[in-house]
């Protein structure tokens, strides 16, 4: 049994898990060369052991991250990505937005 990853910079990516354990309901990857992490989540109809990228968190491929938020990512610790990953990016964004209106 083994969880793959589909589209984005992993795309065909995938490792095993025990049969007994849930695979869980997605990561934020470590992307060589990049700051932003790629988010992978597996579909609500879809199969749970392939999980499909769905944007990033930190950050944008390529480009700079705000230290402030990228604090903010890894002061969440680890845990689950929440369902719905576009709900977390456009609330990190009101939070960098907020951060750059204190300065």
């Amino acid at each position: 049994m083994s969880i793959r990853l589909m589209g984005g910079p992993l795309d065909g990516m995938s490792w095993p898990v025990d049969e007994g354990e849930p695979p869980g309901d997605g990561a934020y990857m470590i992307v060589p060369g990049e700051i932003a992490r790629a988010v992978y989540e597996p579909r609500p109809d879809g199969d749970p052991l392939t999980w499909h990228h769905v944007g990033w968190i930190g950050g944008t491929p390529g480009g700079v991250s705000d230290e402030d938020v990228e604090d903010l990512i890894v002061g969440l610790g680890p845990s689950s990505p929440p369902a719905d990953a576009e709900e977390l990016l456009r609330s990190l964004d009101e939070i960098a937005a907020e951060l750059e209106d204190d300065e």
